[in-house]
């Protein structure tokens, strides 16, 4: 069990069903505790979240997962249509390339950026 699912829990007794609800927190830096308090408040059946950091950490906050198939340093993406966490090693400038190569556009680019 991970420190957050270890300290951060609801009250038992709260009524949340239905309610909108204001989730005031001192660093935004991962999202690991945003995504956290969100899970938890959407299973107690929060209607709508509004997640407020009174700081956003602009550092890059180093991670130790490498991928495998590259090498390179994976960093922690989240999904547009879930917001479910997941690694990932290439860029998204990178995804769009390929998406245009596959409909037969041209190479505009030098691929020594990503060598």
């Amino acid at each position: 069990m991970g420190f957050i699912k270890r300290f951060v829990r609801l009250e038992s007794d709260l009524d949340l069903e239905g309610k909108n609800v204001i989730v005031v927190d001192d660093q935004y830096t991962t999202g690991a505790t945003a995504m956290s308090h969100v899970d938890m408040l959407l299973k107690a059946g929060v209607k709508n979240i509004l997640f407020v950091a009174l700081f956003y950490l602009t550092e890059e906050v180093p991670i130790e997962k490498i991928c495998p198939r590259c090498g390179k340093t994976a960093r922690i993406k989240y999904r547009k249509r879930d917001g479910a966490p997941f690694y990932n090693c290439v860029p998204p400038v990178w995804h769009s390339i390929n998406r245009s190569r596959r409909s037969g556009a041209r190479r505009s680019y030098s691929s020594a950026l990503w060598s």
